[in-house]
């Protein structure tokens, strides 16, 4: 079984900007969770690392209606709740560092039969800019300053299917060991060789 647990963006959006809520909450809640899928047998489970609600904002061109619906979907980010940027992405760096230091603690080790890895090709994921909305200056390259909003949803705070697509091939090509991001320019499903069939996994006999 291939368990992807994907969690982090709903407790940003929604709890970072609360004082009674912290990223020690969120790991521990992660780690129950863990702890229960960690227990069946025949099972590798990626946990994949949030990736930065606040993308959002560099959208400066979304339309009002979004620009509403993220006050309420995204308040840590939109709302006059929100936290300073700068606080915001230290509290998504503690997000992602608390992950990471949850299942390198060897916790999730010592099974043939089960495995935790963790995914952090989202991290660095970006929306790529519009080149129809690009400056042209005299004797310049074309500049492009502004998000490609066809990948969001239309309420401007989830993926559309096509960022949809583009985040899965890069958590698939993670599977084996791959550091493909939204800038690659050659961002396409991996399909593991006869010779390496094998997922890329630490501290557990290969699986297939």
């Amino acid at each position: 079984k291939l368990v992807t647990l994907s969690a982090g963006q709903t407790d940003l959006c929604h709890l970072s900007c609360k004082a009674e809520a912290t990223d020690q909450d969120f790991v521990q809640n992660i780690k129950q969770a863990l702890d229960i899928l960690f227990a069946l047998p025949n099972i590798i489970i990626q946990v994949v690392s949030p990736i930065d609600p606040s993308l959002i904002q560099s959208a400066l061109h979304r339309p009002l209606s979004c620009q509403f619906l993220t006050r309420h979907l995204c308040p840590c980010v939109s709302s006059g709740s929100a936290k300073p940027r700068a606080q915001f992405l230290s509290d998504l760096t503690s997000y992602r560092q608390g992950l990471a230091n949850l299942i390198s603690s060897g916790r999730y080790e010592g099974r043939t039969n089960a495995a935790v890895m963790l995914q952090r090709g989202l991290e660095h994921l970006s929306l790529p800019r519009d080149k129809g909305l690009s400056l042209s200056l005299l004797g310049l390259p074309d500049i492009s300053l502004l998000p490609d909003l066809s990948f969001l949803a239309p309420d401007c705070s989830h993926p559309s299917q096509k960022l949809h697509a583009k985040m899965a091939e890069i958590i698939w090509n993670g599977l084996f060991g791959s550091n493909s991001t939204m800038e690659s320019s050659d961002v396409s499903l991996r399909c593991p060789s006869s010779e390496d069939p094998y997922f890329v996994l630490d501290n557990v006999v290969k699986s297939k």
